[in-house]
């Protein structure tokens, strides 16, 4: 479980969707893991929750793809 877990962390800091993570260089050691993903991303989207990997995903896509946005936190803390 806890392989799992660090899988599952690694993938979402590489910002490495589930659908992605099927494609993951050396991850075939433990096949089960990206369905396990799959399933966990799928159970928070249900709950409508975030872990702190969605935290820090989800800002980094916001920095990437929101110029305003980065702008503003780049004046803020240079």
């Amino acid at each position: 479980m806890k392989e799992l877990s660090r899988r599952i962390s690694l993938a979402k800091g590489s910002l490495f969707t589930p659908e992605e993570a099927d494609h993951l260089p050396g991850w075939d050691t433990l096949p089960e893991w990206p369905a396990v993903y799959r399933m966990y991303q799928d159970r928070l989207s249900e709950k409508k929750l975030w872990d702190f990997d969605d935290l820090i995903q989800q800002m980094v896509i916001l920095l990437q793809e929101k110029p305003v946005f980065r702008k503003q936190w780049q004046l803020r803390y240079p």
